[in-house]
């Protein structure tokens, strides 16, 4: 009987590979109520057993007497919580918590990671104004070293320089919008499956303005709320009120807009028609009666979902924890694969949370697994 086994281990293996219970214990040949019963802490598997669940998730026995690193859903702050299912979030939350192993390794052991730089002050959000969240999204762009007045070329790069993980989970990309996670070093996941790039980056700034506001979330209280704030400082810090109100007034003459000056706007602030007429009616810049006009003409030229001008907005790539994957592949490749082997991981699951081609470290793991050191053999 093993005393070290750690039960939340399994149950996350269980989740990443989307298996049921009853899956898991058809496989080793039990019941799902003693595999229940594992996961719970209410039963130690016999070495025999933790050697078939190994065998089962293709991983080393050691990776169920490792530390759990344990995130829960309060510390998550989910793009459309309410109707993201509760499996979705909690295999996301999984592989979060293993990406954050790896990033703690890079960031201790291997790298000097950017600064986390997502302002310091504690923030209520609970009694923020239009105006606090306008002024907080202004502060960070000039912490961030970012003019005031003019658009932001590649929000993904702005965020990693500041000190964020932006990337993506490939089996879990087209059902999540994004979530971000502010704990030792912050995480963005997006989603990759989006091909639009002004919502992929309303969305990326919509998780900045969590990890600015949001950072002490210990409730699942005023989701409502919490993302109406997210909304507005995503707005606010894509399109800041004088740069943006500079360039915005004078589109509209009369009822009628120049759709052809809102094209151009679109390209250069990369930004969809939709959140520009949003941002200037909460700028007073248009009326409610504008406003709506606007909106009953995207609705009616098809563009509610799809507008014209997308495809001349680049798609952002993140690249921060890919750049340094790859230099150790190409210098330590060592290193990297003792993390994986001490964590008890296997090449396969390293592969999964990330979302790069690994191929040369699933190929460096497989060499080493097949040498056979003969002076392990005695012949008598």
């Amino acid at each position: 009987m093993s005393e070290s086994f750690i039960g939340d281990r399994l149950r996350q293996l269980r989740l990443i590979n989307e298996k049921s219970l009853q899956d898991v214990g058809e496989a080793i040949a039990t019941t799902k109520q003693y595999i229940q019963q594992i996961e719970a802490g209410l039963q130690k598997p016999t070495e025999m057993t933790q050697s078939a669940l190994a065998d089962y998730f293709g991983v080393s026995k050691s990776f169920f007497t490792q530390q759990y690193n344990h995130i829960y859903e309060t510390e998550c702050n989910f793009r459309k919580a309410k109707s993201t299912p509760v499996n979705v979030k909690e295999k996301a939350q999984q592989y979060a918590s293993l990406l954050e192993e790896y990033i703690k390794f890079l960031d201790e052991d291997e790298f000097d990671l950017p600064i986390i730089s997502f302002l310091k002050e504690d923030i209520d959000y609970k009694n923020l104004s239009a105006l606090n969240i306008e002024e907080l999204a202004e502060k960070l762009r000039k912490e961030w070293g970012l003019d005031v007045e003019t658009p932001i070329d590649d929000m993904t790069k702005a965020l990693e320089n500041a000190g964020a993980i932006v990337t993506y989970f490939k089996d879990l990309s087209d059902k999540i919008d994004a979530f971000s996670i502010s704990r030792n070093r912050p995480l963005v996941i997006r989603n990759n499956e989006k091909y639009n790039g002004c919502r992929l980056r309303f969305d990326l700034a919509h998780e900045c303005g969590h990890l600015v506001l949001h950072k002490c979330s210990d409730n699942a209280e005023d989701i409502e709320l919490k993302e109406e704030q997210a909304n507005r400082f995503a707005s606010a810090f894509l399109l800041p009120r004088k740069g943006f109100f500079q360039e915005f007034y004078g589109v509209f003459a009369g009822m009628s807009i120049n759709w052809r000056k809102m094209a151009e706007l679109k390209k250069r602030w990369k930004v969809s028609f939709a959140s520009m007429i949003h941002r200037a009616y909460d700028l007073n810049i248009i009326d409610a009666v504008r406003y709506r006009s606007a909106y009953i003409y995207l609705r009616k030229s098809g563009q509610s979902k799809t507008e014209q001008g997308d495809d001349y907005i680049n798609i952002e790539t993140s690249s921060l924890l890919e750049n340094m994957t790859n230099h150790l592949v190409a210098n330590d490749i060592e290193d990297l694969a003792s993390f994986i082997r001490n964590k008890g991981w296997s090449a396969d699951l390293f592969a999964k949370v990330m979302s790069f081609n690994v191929d040369k470290v699933k190929e460096y793991m497989g060499k080493q697994t097949n040498i056979i050191n003969f002076q392990d053999f005695k012949i008598s």
